[in-house]
């Protein structure tokens, strides 16, 4: 899935977040997952796939979030 497919389905924000590791000597690339109410759900994770695995994992809790954003909106 890409990333705007996975902030759609799941109703969550996927922010980029790079970070210098010195031992490597070079920038690393992972992302953060924020849910629909804004609040930070997880970070550091390496890849899309590792997103899209922990969005998976926590679905249900996720997209009751996600429900309870729109209701909110739409009253």
């Amino acid at each position: 899935m890409t990333k705007t497919q996975i902030e759609k389905k799941y109703g969550v924000r996927i922010a980029d977040d790079s970070f210098y590791n010195p031992i490597k000597n070079k920038h690393t690339k992972a992302y953060r997952i924020y849910s629909a109410d804004g609040c930070p759900w997880e970070n550091g994770l390496r890849n899309l796939k590792e997103v899209e695995k922990e969005c998976k994992q926590w679905e249900r809790q996720l997209l009751s979030i996600k429900a309870v954003k729109e209701r909110t909106a739409t009253a």
